[in-house]
């Protein structure tokens, strides 16, 4: 998914003397060299800002080099739209991305430590997972009538659809198909804490895609 944790410090290039806002202005343009020069620069700090972080129960699910992974995607995907404010921005920027990220993974595995997989959205609700992911995400309920189950499902997979591949292949797999965290971890390639990690971006995408149709 984009740049990962092994590849920054190793793209075929050679390091520039160029101020970071020259390197920002370069990667909002699209080029990928001068992204992966800012993470080469501040990354190493932001992982070290994360050392002790990661309570020990959690040390075979999650690791810092998971929070940075997925941290270099969201920089990934959301360079474009980052917007520097004043010396030092970028890495206050990446900073508050890689907290979220630890954050969000926390989140979700205390979460299942308490029985969330018990109460998986959907596999109760009336018209099934999607109709029931969708209630969870605007925050209204559906409909049991079957052309109102049909029009959520047809809403759902339209937002899906708009998803970054990683994001929606946690969202399909775990929300929709019922597959474990373990399962999914393994289908695509990376840790537990990674598909925790990616189910919370998915989702805060998934509910501003859906809340800007009028229709929700």
């Amino acid at each position: 998914m984009g740049i990962s944790t092994r590849s920054v410090g190793q793209f075929p290039m050679t390091p520039s003397i160029l101020p970071d806002d020259d390197l920002i202005r370069q990667a909002r343009g699209g080029d990928r060299p001068a992204l992966v020069e800012l993470l080469e620069r501040h990354g190493l700090t932001v992982r070290r800002q994360l050392e002790g972080k990661i309570d020990p129960r959690w040390r075979s699910l999650l690791s810092e080099d998971d929070v940075m992974q997925e941290t270099y995607a969201d920089v990934l995907l959301g360079i474009r739209g980052f917007r520097p404010e004043g010396e030092g921005s970028f890495l206050r920027w990446l900073s508050r991305i890689a907290r979220n990220n630890l954050l969000d993974a926390v989140r979700e595995l205390e979460s299942q430590r308490q029985g969330g997989d018990r109460h998986r959205v959907g596999q109760a609700e009336p018209g099934g997972a999607p109709a029931g992911l969708l209630s969870a995400l605007s925050g209204t309920t559906t409909a049991s009538k079957e052309a109102v189950r049909q029009e959520a499902a047809a809403l759902l997979h339209g937002a899906m659809a708009r998803l970054p591949h990683a994001y929606r292949e946690v969202v399909r797999r775990y929300d929709l198909d019922g597959e474990t965290v373990q399962q999914v971890a393994d289908a695509l390639g990376c840790s537990p804490g990674a598909v925790y990690m990616r189910r919370a971006r998915a989702r805060d995408m998934l509910r501003e895609l859906l809340g800007s149709d009028s229709r929700v």
